[in-house]
């Protein structure tokens, strides 16, 4: 009996776990951001700033690389096959805010970044109408990662009988 078909297989079988491992490597490496979209109480601090509501943006880098956050943007889309296809409808590029980050700005590995949204009546209206989207823009990434910015609930003016 020869052991060279037992030596084939051992050597296929090996190759294959290894070249798993480098493509698992290959996906799971780089910078991972992970972020929050979380309504401001609009009582204090929107009329403060004359825009009808605020909304903190936070992004934090928990993967394996530093990146470069280049641009914030909203998007808002049609449907739900829209967003998969990158067919936005309208597009709102955020400038600064406070408190105040320059962008480009530089994530390293654990850092977070904030960012204060401030809506206008025209960009509450595009949240009623379309699913809007804040898109952060990295240096690592070919496409932004979404966030969802869920339409703002108005509260009623009296009290239901």
């Amino acid at each position: 009996m020869e052991i060279t078909p037992y030596i084939a297989v051992y050597g296929a079988v090996i190759s294959t776990i290894a070249l798993a491992w480098n493509i698992y490597r290959q996906i799971t490496s780089g910078p991972k951001l992970i972020g929050s979209i979380v309504p401001v109480s609009s009582e204090f601090i929107a009329p403060l700033m004359g825009v009808d509501a605020c909304f903190d943006l936070v992004v934090s880098n928990r993967g394996h690389a530093e990146t470069v956050i280049t641009n914030i943007v909203i998007l808002c889309y049609k449907s739900r096959l829209d967003r998969w296809r990158g067919k936005y409808v309208k597009q709102a590029t955020i400038l600064s805010s406070p408190p105040k980050y320059d962008l480009p700005y530089k994530i390293g590995l654990g850092h977070e970044f904030r960012c204060r949204l401030s809506l206008d009546a025209e960009l509450k209206g595009w949240m009623q109408k379309y699913r809007a989207f804040v898109c952060v823009w990295h240096s690592m990434g070919d496409r932004p990662v979404h966030y969802r910015l869920k339409p703002i609930q108005d509260k009623p003016t009296q009290a239901p009988s």
